[in-house]
């Protein structure tokens, strides 16, 4: 896994770094926005229909319910993996998928900072997460970008992450067209840049004041991305399904 220095220039904006460094704020109170539809519940004929998902508020809650902790999370959480990283820029990226595909060939390259928990597979109906952080002793932060194979479709999710030492984080959640198997890292530059490039469906969005949720989708998934304001943000993300016989069947725990 490729790791490139390139520190960010620590240039003063408007932005005040006092106040990113108080706001540690928990992204856990973040929900992926409803859909103001009609109630469809959680049963078994939901997972054979060949309609689309209804994603109102307890289609959400059932699912939430229903994801399990995997490897990287077992007996901790995210907020815990970040406390025991003792930098002054601690990036939490913690990911879950709701789609019956496995996420797996996890491939990631930093371009300021270093990993301490590397990314791993994602299973369906499962979350994991990774962690990232600046260099000791620099006014540096931690930026990159990582992505996963959706397994048996041809194509990739990525996020990128920004979180400089002087300016607010950034965040960019990205799905490849069908062929795109393998990570470029031309793709950093493309999503934080906002550049054209027809391979790709993304958005990139700068969380200065607010943690609102971003989000993109086609006709087979949506993927969810947030990201806190402080130094030591979490970033969540959220693969879903649009249609019903593409959800992870998993029961509550």
């Amino acid at each position: 896994m490729a790791q490139v220095v390139n520190g960010e220039k620590a240039s003063m904006s408007s932005y005040s770094r006092q106040n990113r460094f108080k706001n540690q704020d928990s992204m856990a109170d973040i929900k992926s926005s409803n859909c103001d539809e009609t109630n469809m519940g959680n049963s078994s004929n939901e997972h054979t229909s060949k309609g689309r998902v209804t994603w109102n508020s307890h289609k959400m809650k059932s699912m939430r319910d229903s994801t399990r902790l995997g490897s990287s999370l077992h007996g901790t959480n995210l907020s815990t993996l970040m406390t025991n990283t003792n930098y002054g820029i601690v990036v939490g990226i913690e990911i879950t998928n709701w789609t019956k595909y496995h996420l797996t060939e996890p491939k990631t390259k930093t371009y300021s900072g270093y990993i301490s928990t590397p990314a791993v597979s994602v299973r369906p109906g499962h979350k994991e997460a990774m962690i990232v952080h600046k260099h000791g002793y620099t006014m540096t932060g931690s930026s990159g970008i990582v992505s996963w194979l959706i397994e048996n479709k041809k194509r990739r999710i990525a996020i990128v992450w920004k979180s400089p030492y002087f300016r607010s984080n950034s965040v960019g959640i990205c799905v490849t067209t069908v062929g795109n198997e393998t990570q470029d890292d031309s793709w950093f530059n493309v999503i934080s840049n906002k550049q054209q490039d027809e391979k790709l469906k993304y958005k990139f969005s700068t969380f200065s004041d607010t943690s609102d949720e971003i989000m993109i989708e086609d006709n087979d998934f949506q993927l969810f991305g947030s990201m806190g304001t402080s130094s030591k943000p979490e970033v969540k993300i959220t693969l879903r399904p649009t249609m019903t016989h593409d959800l992870s069947i998993t029961k509550p725990q």
